[in-house]
């Protein structure tokens, strides 16, 4: 069996003095391997939805390690067939991703996306524009055009990293949509 092959979920509870809540977490590498989905809030309620996109599958792995491992050291304990709360919609839950050293960065919604996104290119090619303008007056030109070269180089690994977000918030999107009331997770297939 290959890592992240098999579905995986866990759901704890956690009735420690005042406290009355639930917390699930899937991993269905059916669906995309390296996602998980977390569904938690205080029981009877629809709770809250959270999706980590993970960078790798091994990343998903370990994250679904860690987040079971802070749940029970908080003090939720591991159901087995009890009754679990359903999400009612896939609407307004939060994602995230993780990054190389493994810490959440939520992910701004797709507007707000293209909007830094067309700004920091914008930005960047007026900087190019600027550089090419000083070069032409410069002591040393071909210094300072090999010094735009560079600026350019840098704004398309730039546009092409925007690029791969945007491309990975359509997927999300798709995901959420197809999802729509997030049918494997409300039902335990």
């Amino acid at each position: 069996m290959s890592l992240g092959a098999t579905r995986r979920e866990w759901y704890g509870e956690c009735t420690a003095g005042t406290s009355d809540k639930f917390y699930r977490l899937v991993h269905d590498p059916g669906k995309d391997s390296r996602v998980l989905v977390a569904h938690f809030g205080r029981r009877g309620s629809r709770g809250q939805v959270h999706i980590y996109r993970c960078a790798t599958v091994h990343a998903a792995w370990d994250k679904y390690e860690t987040l079971v491992r802070q749940k029970r050291r908080k003090g939720y304990v591991t159901r087995e067939g009890a009754a679990k709360p359903r999400p009612s919609s896939a609407v307004g839950a939060k994602t995230f991703t993780l990054n190389a050293q493994g810490k959440q960065t939520p992910n701004l919604g797709g507007e707000a996306v293209a909007e830094q996104t067309w700004r920091s290119i914008l930005s960047g090619a007026a900087e190019v524009r600027k550089a090419i303008a000083q070069a032409a007056t410069s002591a040393r030109p071909l210094a300072a055009l090999e010094s735009v070269r560079r600026r350019i180089l840098l704004l398309e690994e730039q546009i092409k990293a925007k690029q791969g977000e945007l491309e990975a918030l359509r997927a999300e999107y798709k995901d959420a949509v197809e999802r729509a009331v997030l049918p494997t997770i409300s039902t335990g297939a």
